[in-house]
């Protein structure tokens, strides 16, 4: 467990989500830096610096354009933009002055991009199966339907934990 200070206060996280952050910050650098590698770094000796809060941005950019390539599109529904409205916002930002990557809401696509996965991702898609998946919404009736399947093919081998269960606790 760890606690965060934010703007909202102190906001405590469990280490699966931690972890779950940690491989998704990973991830958005990963393409954040392969982008730039092709685009900028590919054949100039130069040292460049961008602002952390670009390089946020970017990243949240890339991953809308991440899972759209792999036809995902609930980030649309829920009011992000796709990857090409996003870019062309990114990139008239940049445009203009540096002051439009300082201060501490200068990255509000990553927040929002951020906010999306966390609650709409499998976080450990990507780990496990080397792709992000979407969780949707459960039809109760339909979870009830298949539970009382499942309970019901398996109730043999349920019964001997129950049994064992039982056994343990007393």
């Amino acid at each position: 467990m760890a606690i965060f200070e934010t703007n909202d206060g102190l906001i405590e996280a469990a280490d699966p989500l931690i972890r779950a952050l940690t491989r998704n910050a990973e991830f958005a650098a990963e393409l954040t830096a392969e982008s730039l590698n092709q685009v900028i770094f590919k054949e100039s000796q130069h040292a460049y610096r961008l602002p952390a809060n670009f390089l946020l941005e970017l990243g949240a950019t890339l991953q809308i354009g991440y899972w759209e390539l792999h036809e995902i599109s609930a980030h649309i529904e829920a009011g992000l933009p796709s990857y090409a409205h996003a870019s062309l916002q990114l990139a008239e930002r940049a445009g203009k002055k540096p002051t439009e990557f300082t201060g501490r809401d200068a990255a509000p696509l990553h927040k929002q991009v951020l906010q999306f996965w966390v609650n709409n991702f499998a976080w450990d898609g990507l780990p496990l199966l080397k792709t992000d998946i979407i969780l949707g919404a459960v039809d109760e009736d339909q979870f009830l339907e298949l539970s009382a399947v499942f309970l019901w093919q398996h109730r043999h081998e349920l019964q001997n934990l129950l049994t064992i269960g039982e056994a343990d606790n007393g």
